[in-house]
């Protein structure tokens, strides 16, 4: 991918508005894709994405589910449906990116997943999950971090869940994806048959 390509991009008016182009991170080619919705204002000053308190959630959860997979964290590499902020001036507040800023962003989110190739895609959020749900078969999807944030953070009644989740993906990019599933269906019957031993 040619990165300097898009730092200069004008294809939507968000280049009036923008402090930076907010290119994906991480590592080429990775275990696992990200895609989230767009940049906020930490990651538009910075110039890096998921980078503000929805990055620290994202980076909080994979530790946790790494742990709870029990298997190595996987490399990963990050990015979002739309690389400038969706805003309506500078000091403006986030919005989410309109169809054609989406459309004006999609050349560069294909570059991005080509590059990228990853094992798995995981979409963060509705926003990517409309965007990429048919171009991305198979991806795994979960709330955005910014949810579990308004909902209670780690304390959230869906944060267990998206976390054991991701461990899954985590255990099925280790392992392949049969496996992961025999070894969950063979602990699946070890904590049934301990609970008959209890009763």
């Amino acid at each position: 991918m040619n990165r300097e390509k898009w730092r200069d991009c004008k294809a939507c008016p968000l280049h009036k508005t923008r402090r930076n182009v907010v290119l994906g991170r991480g590592a080429v080619p990775c275990d696992i894709l990200f895609i989230g919705e767009a940049p906020g204002k930490v990651e538009d000053l910075h110039g890096e994405p998921f980078i503000g308190p929805s990055g620290k959630m994202l980076d909080f959860m994979m530790e946790a589910a790494a742990q709870c997979s029990g298997v190595p964290a996987p490399s990963y590499y990050i990015t979002n449906t739309c690389a400038c902020r969706p805003t309506d001036s500078l000091s403006g507040p986030n919005l989410k990116p309109t169809p054609e800023q989406l459309a004006a962003c999609h050349e560069r989110l294909v570059e991005e997943i080509t590059a990228a190739s990853p094992k798995r895609v995981v979409l963060v959020g509705k926003v990517a999950q409309k965007t990429c749900g048919k171009q991305v078969k198979g991806a795994h999807k979960m709330h955005h971090p910014a949810f579990l944030l308004r909902t209670g953070g780690a304390k959230s009644p869906y944060y267990l869940r998206e976390m054991r989740n991701l461990s899954i993906v985590f255990e099925e990019v280790y392992h392949g994806k049969a496996q992961a599933k025999s070894i969950k269906r063979k602990k699946r019957r070890l904590r049934s048959q301990g609970r008959r031993r209890d009763e």
